[in-house]
């Protein structure tokens, strides 16, 4: 009987132990499974807050996707307008391509003009500086030629100055002492001969003593 009741006594107390040992195991598992629901709790509040910042993106995404739509539309519409604008200018804008084109011509032609006036011009100043030459060669040598005619002219009053104021042909050889006055032997010894024994040039008489020769 004591026998019966020991052993009843060691199975309870293994069952004891058995239990106690499924609390234990039970309270283990518990906390892991506590650790693990903070852990979720924490990714699930991670992922809402991601998920709020999303959502506010998604909301921002979508106001300029609005304003962008909206900006489109309006550069849309200024595009079209822009577009019946050009399309209004084009024959403008022909009439002026056309008119440059002309003024291109034109002015083509007048630089053609101006190159033929710069080439005239050329020709008239080496014209007029050959004939500036040729006039400062006709002035030397007129101005040498005046210049020798007055040489010449100069000789001739010498030569004038040196014949006999009497016959103008023979050189003047002798002078009249009396008065300065001077002639050519012939004429004076024909006075001395004719007895005309007067200067023939200031009246004043004069005998042959008065008449000298001279040498010039």
């Amino acid at each position: 009987m004591v026998l019966q009741i020991f052993m009843e006594g060691v199975k309870v107390k293994q069952a004891q132990d058995t239990l106690h040992l499924g609390v234990c195991n039970l309270n283990r598992n518990l906390r892991q499974a506590k650790s693990l629901m903070n852990l979720y709790k924490d990714k699930v509040a991670q992922l809402d807050d991601k998920l709020k910042v999303w959502s506010e993106q998604i909301g921002r995404l979508s106001e300029d996707g609005r304003r962008h739509s909206v900006s489109s539309g309006n550069a849309q519409r200024k595009l079209v307008d822009l577009q019946g604008e050009a399309q209004q200018l084009r024959p403008s804008m022909d009439e002026v391509q056309a008119k440059v084109g002309r003024n291109r011509l034109e002015v083509a032609g007048l630089l053609v003009e101006l190159e033929k006036d710069r080439f005239s011009k050329r020709r008239i100043e080496d014209d007029l500086e050959s004939m500036s030459r040729k006039a400062s060669s006709l002035r030397v040598k007129t101005e040498a030629s005046s210049l020798l005619e007055k040489v010449h002219q100069e000789v001739n009053e010498y030569r004038g100055i040196l014949k006999c104021g009497v016959c103008r042909d023979r050189q003047k050889e002798v002078v009249i002492t009396k008065c300065y006055h001077l002639f050519c032997n012939d004429c004076i010894q024909k006075l001395l001969r004719n007895r005309q024994r007067r200067c023939p040039s200031c009246g004043l008489s004069f005998g042959a003593n008065d008449v000298k020769p001279i040498y010039i």
